[in-house]
């Protein structure tokens, strides 16, 4: 079932966004195992073979995940943000330390409260 799904989710849906990031599909992929055995385990089902409808479960998280993967890309790449404003935060931090970084009792905390 896994093996199906991999192939069939790869080759109709997450090749055409994901063509050299195969590895991160397959994290994902993966994933559904470990989603797989949790449903087992909370439906206490017996034995230590992963039924198949675990199986379509971690699946189907897995599904949910990769999609809002997908979601986010798209969304990154339809919007166009300035990097000069992630600069501009970057420069009050720096001008922050700098204004502060000799007084007493200057750290890490004061920096984290900015």
């Amino acid at each position: 079932m896994y093996e199906v799904c991999f192939t069939a989710f790869w080759e109709r849906q997450y090749s055409k966004f994901m063509t050299s990031a195969e590895n991160i599909f397959r994290t994902y992929m993966m994933e559904s195992w470990k989603y797989a055995v949790f449903h087992h385990v909370i439906h206490q089902k017996i034995g230590t073979e992963i039924s198949a409808e675990s199986m379509q479960y971690g699946l189907k998280v897995s599904m949910f995940l990769l999609n809002s993967l997908q979601s986010f890309i798209k969304y990154r790449a339809e919007t166009e943000k300035s990097l000069p404003i992630q600069s501009n935060k970057i420069q009050k931090f720096i001008d922050f330390i700098l204004a502060n970084e000799n007084k007493k009792g200057f750290g890490i905390r004061p920096l984290q409260r900015k």
